[in-house]
């Protein structure tokens, strides 16, 4: 990675995380509901 790509990566890569993060917590709660 080069140094000036740092910001825009860490933007994207952010939004990412926190969308994964949010999908993961979604599918969990659905599954916990269903049993």
């Amino acid at each position: 990675m080069k140094t000036f790509d740092v910001k825009t990566q860490g933007a994207g890569y952010q939004t990412r995380m926190y969308a994964v993060l949010r999908a993961f917590r979604d599918a969990h709660m659905r599954s916990t509901e269903a049993q």
